[in-house]
């Protein structure tokens, strides 16, 4: 479900931002990089998220509420930077 989630919200900020450009595109799904631990949506970061909220470990099933509440949680984060 984490990577549904992540795929899920990478097309909603795609058609906000109305990218359709490959390197457009490119630079969203950047920000859900599992190799770099400081992107807003990095699985790090969502598991991080979902120990403190739902005290889900890595492995764990997030149902759809729940990785909603995490990715929008994540977002307010990363817009108060």
């Amino acid at each position: 479900m984490v990577r549904v989630g992540q795929m899920l919200f990478a097309e909603v900020i795609k058609h906000h931002l109305k990218r359709t450009l490959k390197s457009e595109i490119l630079n969203i799904l950047t920000f859900f990089s599992d190799f770099d631990k400081t992107q807003p949506f990095s699985i790090h970061k969502i598991a991080r998220i979902a120990r403190i909220e739902y005290g889900l470990k890595p492995g764990d099933w997030y149902n759809p509420s729940q990785i909603s509440f995490i990715l929008a949680e994540l977002h307010e984060e990363a817009l108060s930077k």
